[in-house]
């Protein structure tokens, strides 16, 4: 604020006012005039701004009454067919080829009921058991679960009530509650029958059976559920403790029948394809495959791959989940062959249509021939069945494509030890192959597209190396063994150079 003598001085005349308070009245309205500029420069900005939003709201309305207006043109069908199929092309397509399969609702609470708790008790298991094997096990509670260690079992156990706590120990390692208690579980089946099978006492064996099984993927489901209300599914550690415990329960003599073997299997690959379960319990799955295929034995054996073939068929009827089914089977003699098998059936009837129908001796019998013809021969110069099923598959169905080619992959099987009459069909199949590649283009708005052709590309470059490698081999160790006439190899003698300059000096 000014004083009054301030006043007066501004409100006298130029020649009376002070130089100082001149200079401030020039300044006073300078600040004045640039701040007033400035306020004038934010009005106008923001006017402007408006403008520009009206504008933009006026182009977005007219873009989406020209969608609408295409739209409805499209669904009227007035536009022209050449125009149709430009703006088919130019659409942006969803990635459907998934890298994890599906799966199914295999474990479900409202298919299940529980069987048994954890109050169960070995006495509950000990039926042809003797009187001291009855007397001993009836004081025992879970709280006496740390006593049972690998070392102590022979001498708790007799040969009569072996086999009851064992198969007491594995239904309570599915529902038990403390981790810890399940850990000790587990660690003490494992262990005490490796001890007995290594052994090789006949008086102390475990003979699971399919029932057994089952009964227990019944409860465990259902225990899960009941301590967990929040997971609609079974517990990932718990079943991989079961499936570590029966891996290990398989490896002994071949107590088990061939039709329990059977039924254990497929519930197994049932259960593989769980969606609730982690995908990392894979690796357990494929050992515990591994040990029902070896527990077979070699008279049962080539009986029970094409039985198995059929009933793994019936398991699932996605492709994806049927790619999986086949490919968790490890690469071991028997398990590779019953893998090369089974995905040959799911290949013929994803591509055909329609189940398989072949006789048990000539599906042992499989060749790379039959994998090519799906069991329709065609004249010499023709295309194959198999080209032309995945020909016409590219065009409709790319997930289902990519999902076919993994099962091929899996029924050709070993192409390193390909036998000669093989490697010529090989040839051909790798030409079609090649026929299918030329028809395919990479398109930026259809990415499946371009996972398929990788995978083409995949296979081509596998065969094609393994055929070069194959004929290198043949070339290099055959190539005299296999020849008509044969030069005679003469003779020589070598003489040491140092020998001969001596001798030679001698004589000078």
């Amino acid at each position: 604020m000014l004083s009054d003598s301030e006043e007066e001085l501004y409100e006298a005349p130029d020649f009376i006012r002070p130089e100082f308070l001149e200079e401030d009245v020039k300044s006073t309205r300078s600040s004045s005039k640039q701040h007033c500029s400035r306020i004038d420069a934010l009005l106008a900005e923001h006017r402007e701004a408006e403008k520009q939003q009206i504008l933009r709201d006026q182009l977005l309305a007219e873009r989406e009454s020209g969608c609408e207006e295409i739209s409805k043109v499209l669904a009227d069908k007035d536009i022209m067919p050449e125009h149709t199929d430009v703006i088919e092309k130019m659409k942006v397509k969803s990635i459907k080829v998934k890298t994890v399969q599906p799966g199914l609702p295999i474990f479900n609470i409202d298919n299940f009921c529980c069987l048994f708790s954890d109050n169960i008790t070995p006495l509950n298991y000990l039926k042809n058991a003797d009187s001291v094997s009855n007397n001993r096990w009836s004081k025992f509670s879970l709280d006496d679960l740390d006593v049972l260690t690998a070392q102590n079992l022979p001498s708790i156990m007799t040969s009569s009530s072996f086999s009851a706590v064992v198969q007491w120990l594995f239904d309570l390692l599915s529902i038990h509650q403390c981790s810890r208690t399940a850990v000790t579980i587990e660690t003490t089946l494992n262990a005490a029958l490796s001890r007995h099978y290594l052994s090789r006492n006949v008086e102390y064996c475990w003979k699971l059976s399919a029932l057994d099984l089952l009964r227990l993927l019944v409860n465990l489901v259902e225990d899960s559920t009941l301590h967990r209300p929040q997971e609609r599914g079974v517990s990932s550690e718990r079943f991989r403790a079961v499936l570590c415990v029966l891996s290990v329960a398989l490896q002994g003599r071949s107590l088990i029948a061939k039709e329990d073997l059977n039924l254990m299997l497929y519930m197994l690959a049932k259960a593989a394809l769980d969606h609730s379960l982690d995908r990392t319990l894979s690796a357990n799955f494929r050992h515990c495959f591994l040990a029902i295929i070896n527990h077979y034995s070699e008279s049962d054996w080539p009986s029970v791959v094409p039985e198995l073939c059929r009933r793994l068929s019936k398991v699932t009827d996605h492709h994806h989940n049927q790619a999986y089914l086949a490919s968790i089977i490890c690469s071991q003699p028997r398990a590779s062959y019953l893998q090369m098998l089974l995905s040959y059936v799911f290949l013929y009837n994803l591509l055909m249509c329609k189940p398989l129908k072949l006789e048990d001796s000539k599906l042992l019998q499989l060749q790379l021939m039959d994998v090519i013809e799906l069991g329709v021969p065609v004249q010499r110069g023709q295309p194959s069945t198999l080209v032309v099923k995945l020909h016409h598959l590219v065009k409709k169905d790319l997930y289902k494509t990519y999902s076919v080619l993994k099962l091929l992959e899996m029924s050709i099987g070993d192409i390193t030890s390909i036998a000669a009459a093989q490697k010529k069909h090989l040839e051909y199949l790798l030409n079609q192959m090649n026929h299918i590649l030329e028809t395919i283009r990479d398109r930026v708005h259809e990415l499946d597209l371009s996972t398929v052709k990788d995978k083409l590309y995949d296979l081509t470059v596998k065969w094609s190396v393994a055929l070069q490698h194959q004929r290198m081999n043949e070339g290099s160790i055959f190539s005299w063994a296999t020849a008509t006439n044969h030069q005679r190899v003469q003779a020589e003698i070598l003489i040491d150079r140092k020998e001969n300059t001596m001798t030679d000096r001698g004589d000078d």
